[in-house]
């Protein structure tokens, strides 16, 4: 029923607002966007707090951090970190400050992406937004698996809620969500959250993060 309603909704729009009405025209739309994302230099303040937690739940040891950071056609090309400060007792892993790697990372969303992926409408998330599953063709550590809240008018992902296709051999459980929005840079991350529990044979810790990411401009 509420599937019927979005669709009738999305029929009496105005012309000039009417969205996409297929799955297609939507990824259609969702790779115009992320191609912008991925094309642009942007430059803003990362904002992270990162907690290490014991079997129960309970915070252990925690690392705050306030970062300025540049990226540049999907690469971080720069990272300062400008602030740090440590609670508890969080192990190295969570303590250390992670460099610039120089490797692109691109969405499933991305137009030279999505035919590696299969997708599949799951229907209206609102009145303004439709959720999308997706999934890579073969598994791979590198690329996510999960379901997307896309703006039906503009294409904009707005929201992602994902764990890794196959998981890497230091990780044994991972979730990420993350929420997008214009930005004088484009469309850009706003805001990311990350669980789960990594560490190699007898040594596991289970970590959360939290990372706002403001002020975004075009250096």
């Amino acid at each position: 029923m509420l599937f019927a309603l979005w669709l009738v909704t999305a029929a009496a729009a105005d012309a000039g607002t009417t969205g996409p009405s297929t799955l297609s025209e939507l990824l259609a739309r969702a790779g115009e966007n992320e191609a912008l994302k991925a094309s642009a230099t942007c430059a803003f303040i990362e904002e992270s707090i990162v907690e290490q937690l014991d079997s129960d739940g309970r915070v252990e040891g925690k690392v705050i951090r306030r970062a300025e950071t540049t990226v540049k056609q999907s690469r971080i090309v720069s990272r300062k970190v400008t602030s740090k400060k440590v609670e508890g007792d969080p192990s190295s892993m969570i303590q250390k400050d992670e460099e610039p790697k120089g490797e692109a990372r691109y969405s499933a969303f991305h137009p030279n992406e999505q035919r590696l992926y299969r997708f599949e409408l799951l229907g209206p998330a609102d009145a303004d937004t439709v959720k999308v599953r997706f999934a890579p063709l073969e598994k791979d550590e590198k690329k996510m698996q999960g379901t997307a809240w896309i703006d039906r008018r503009t294409g904009l992902v707005t929201h992602i809620d994902a764990t890794p296709s196959d998981l890497p051999m230091v990780l044994d459980e991972m979730t990420l969500s993350l929420d997008q929005e214009e930005t004088p840079c484009g469309p850009q991350v706003t805001h990311l959250r990350m669980s789960g529990k990594a560490g190699l044979l007898f040594f596991k810790k289970r970590f959360r993060a939290d990372t706002k990411l403001s002020g975004h401009h075009v250096p």
